[in-house]
């Protein structure tokens, strides 16, 4: 859970974003979004594109997150 806060609050992740990571998407200290998982009528759909232009860029992660996200099963 403090890895999901940690991830909306100094990155600026949506839910749709965050409930989209898999952990590839952490690579040499950068987060690089390619999905996001959002529910329609109940049901989990995955897509590959989300609202905003900057979509699919990489974003700087700091040591204490990247820490979490290796330190997590």
């Amino acid at each position: 859970m403090e890895l999901i806060v940690a991830l909306a609050m100094w990155q600026g992740l949506r839910a749709s974003e965050i409930r989209g990571l898999k952990k590839s998407d952490f690579r040499n200290g950068e987060l690089h979004i390619e999905r996001v998982i959002v529910t329609v009528d109940g049901e989990h759909i995955e897509k590959s594109n989300a609202k905003t232009v900057d979509y699919g860029t990489a974003d700087q992660i700091s040591k204490t997150i990247m820490g979490n996200i290796n330190h997590s099963q």
